[in-house]
């Protein structure tokens, strides 16, 4: 990079800085403000609107940001923590719709596969699709992004045998209705999916045949973290606590405690005594304990930091979620809530790098693209060419959360030509919807920069978006209809690839 596109970056990046701090300035002054009429609502400028968007959705789509202005910063967040009250029944419709596998029994699925009825992958195939829809189409953007979250953290990898079929019941039953509720309850939940037990081998854990992986697990990426205070001690006395914990094949598949195959011993978890004769409690102590134990907080408290505002998250948000964790007995919400109403939350300016196919549902929902069967197709293929296909993560700590992890050459050329693919099929309506009447390039840039961007280019960069888009022609020569068209299709592909869409 050139001195000068140093020093432009620089200045644009103090100017988003300087935006979101007065934003942030604004909101603090203004207070709780969420009893008062609307004409007495403080306007937040749209830079702070769309760095919010930007961080709590899956993209900045014309709707959500008309939403938040109306409602304002603060009652747009409490509109999206409380996701019940929000309609995604279009979008639930047209999952229902086109993908019947999502409401079976383990059992179904299996029987369907094995019958010949469904491929072996279809039940997978459809989650996943659903999946990809629900965060590209929902309105309940918030909710559908805690549960990426939850995925992530409670990640199991579905082409792992029969979690093909159980990940359906474990994405409906545990992660979704969890994820924005209570930790405890998604922990303990989590430990009988039957995905989880069958990933992590917890299903074979017996007294005679111990099994430490989920015991290893469960502290190390589900609870207290690899620093959180726990030893290998720890590690066999929790998998002590878990045998006989499995699912029953004759039962669909569901949790049961086999009493025969569990360690009734006395067990030492944590330097706290388990006393003898427990059996299937054993298991639920050790989640309680694990669920309230302050390095648990801080755990998920960082991990959420890093999620929603940067990559080393100020000590002191992460150390305000802790406490509201630990004094709401992890009460996600809660937290959540801390995190977005939070200085640091407003103050964080620099950009994340969107995961693929955050990148890929940021371009569907920016386009004011709707859910159809086709386009759900469509999404699965670019998640799978983007290497971010749901669910297929081989190792259990998810999705990395690293820029750095996405960000080399292969990875971006990749995403820009996913890009350039959708760009390609809007059609000519949907593109001269996107530019109104605008028919001089110099216009069109810059309805694309407020509609589709949502930043201005330096005057550098806006002169070679305009020279690759219409090549030595005046910016401001009034063009045709159909070249008008032809030139903001080559503009969309340009700003597609561009650093500030490519961040949030």
């Amino acid at each position: 990079m050139s001195s000068t596109s140093r020093r432009q970056l620089l200045a644009q990046s103090m100017l988003m800085m300087s935006a979101v701090a007065a934003g942030s300035q604004l909101l603090a002054n203004e207070g709780d403000q969420s009893s008062l009429p609307d004409s007495q609502l403080a306007p937040i400028p749209d830079d702070v609107l769309v760095h919010l968007l930007n961080r709590v959705s899956f993209g900045v789509s014309s709707q959500d940001l008309a939403q938040a202005r109306y409602l304002g910063f603060r009652r747009y967040i409490q509109q999206q923590l409380n996701y019940q009250s929000i309609d995604a029944g279009d979008v639930e419709n047209a999952i229902t719709a086109n993908l019947p596998t999502l409401n079976s029994t383990a059992t179904e699925l299996i029987n369907a596969a094995q019958s010949g009825e469904m491929g072996q992958a279809e039940a997978a195939i459809q989650l996943q699709v659903a999946t990809l829809a629900r965060q590209a189409f929902s309105r309940q953007q918030l909710y559908e992004r805690m549960v990426e979250f939850w995925t992530d953290h409670f990640s199991v990898n579905i082409q792992d045998g029969p979690i093909r079929f159980f990940k359906t019941i474990d994405d409906r039953e545990v992660i979704r209705p969890h994820a924005l509720g209570n930790f405890r309850d998604l922990l303990h939940a989590n430990a009988r999916s039957n995905a989880m037990l069958y990933y992590l081998d917890n299903f074979n854990n017996t007294r005679s045949g111990p099994n430490e992986n989920y015991a290893r697990e469960l502290m190390e990426l589900h609870t207290l973290g690899v620093d959180g205070g726990y030893t290998e001690q720890d590690v066999l006395e929790v998998s002590r606590c878990f045998t006989g914990w499995t699912f029953d094949p004759r039962n669909d598949y569901q949790f049961r405690f086999v009493r025969f195959n569990h360690d009734f011993g006395e067990k030492v978890v944590l330097d706290t005594l388990i006393p003898a004769g427990g059996g299937e409690q054993d298991g639920n102590t050790v989640l309680d304990m694990l669920a309230t134990h302050p390095s648990t907080a801080r755990f998920i408290s960082r991990k959420l930091a890093v999620r929603f505002v940067s990559e080393s998250p100020p000590e002191q948000l992460v150390d305000e979620m802790a406490q509201t964790f630990m004094g709401t007995d992890g009460d996600i919400t809660e937290v959540m809530r801390t995190l977005l109403f939070s200085s640091a939350f407003m103050d964080q300016a620099e950009a994340k790098l969107k995961r693929p196919v955050d990148y890929f549902t940021s371009l569907m929902r920016v386009l004011g693209l709707g859910p159809d069967e086709g386009i759900f197709r469509f999404l699965l293929a670019q998640a799978n060419t983007l290497g971010q296909a749901p669910f297929t993560w081989p190792a259990p700590n998810g999705f990395p959360d690293q820029s750095g992890f996405w960000a080399n050459t292969n990875a971006m050329i990749t995403r820009w030509n996913s890009a350039n693919l959708l760009i390609g099929r809007l059609s000519d309506a949907r593109v001269a919807a996107l530019i109104d009447d605008a028919g001089t390039p110099e216009a069109i840039l810059e309805a694309l920069e407020s509609g589709f961007l949502r930043h201005t280019l330096p005057k550098a960069e806006q002169q070679q978006v305009i020279l690759f888009a219409v090549g030595e022609q005046p910016a401001g020569l009034q063009l045709s209809r159909p070249d008008a068209i032809q030139a903001a299709r080559a503009m969309l592909i340009v700003l597609a690839a561009s650093r500030y869409f490519q961040s949030r």
